[in-house]
């Protein structure tokens, strides 16, 4: 999912901070941090150099399902296309989740600031699902941003309050 904030405006109510990050603690648990980190690299890598193929083939067959994969290049197209040159992009977080919201398996939140000529911010997540191979398939992703031309007054402090209301974590 893909939400382009229109405008930077004060929202009635702050959202909740995203939760703290627990560093690992096991020989598995960095590990696994080690190859999801890779993994989204990889993966938002190829999507942003146009590897729509590679990309797709990281998807989970539950991901994959929801939307056929010429629409899904598509939408990444376009997206890149608003969003401008690619300039840089940072990880900011990872935590990892077993049956969250009982939804079965073993899940892996990795979180991101990109940068892009047209955008006024970004942050997205990538949540990975871990196979019964001990591999990792993108299960769901999200991405916030808003575009400069969008943004009235792009000020640090309204920056900050757009990635604030989206829930960035910084």
């Amino acid at each position: 999912m893909i939400t382009l904030l229109a405008a930077l405006t004060l929202q009635p109510a702050a959202p909740p901070a995203p939760p703290p990050l627990r560093p690992p603690a096991t020989d598995a648990e960095r590990a696994a941090d080690r190859a999801v980190r890779a993994a989204t690299g990889s993966f938002l890598s190829a999507k942003q150099e146009g590897r729509f193929d590679e990309a797709w083939a990281m998807l989970a067959s539950e991901r994959q399902a929801r939307r056929p994969r010429d629409a899904w290049a598509e939408a990444a197209r376009d997206f890149g296309s608003q969003a401008g040159t690619f300039r840089s992009r940072r990880l900011t977080g990872v935590s990892f989740h077993e049956n969250p919201g009982g939804v079965q398996g073993y899940f892996a939140a990795v979180e991101y600031d990109a940068d892009y000529s047209n955008l006024a911010f970004m942050c997205g997540i990538v949540i990975w699902k871990r196979q019964p191979d001990g591999g990792w398939l993108v299960f769901r992703e999200s991405v916030s941003a808003a575009l400069l031309a969008d943004v009235p007054n792009p000020t640090p402090e309204a920056i900050a309050e757009g990635r604030r209301q989206a829930q960035c974590r910084d």
